[in-house]
């Protein structure tokens, strides 16, 4: 029994470690959405996300 309640609690704190700290594409989302406004200049937010090393798939 204290071997899964010590797994829970090692589960729990890895979960919020992994939630506490951003992704380098969160980041650079944030950042290029700071900068143009996604929702209308999309040419703009792509080119910023492209010039941060992300690229949208080509479907």
């Amino acid at each position: 029994m204290k071997y899964v309640l010590s797994l829970c609690v090692m589960t729990l704190a890895c979960m919020a470690y992994a939630n506490d700290k951003p992704s380098n594409a969160e980041q650079a989302m944030r950042e290029c959405q700071a900068m143009a406004d996604a929702n209308t200049n999309r040419a703009a937010f792509d080119a910023c996300m492209k010039a941060k090393g992300f690229e949208r798939p080509k479907s």
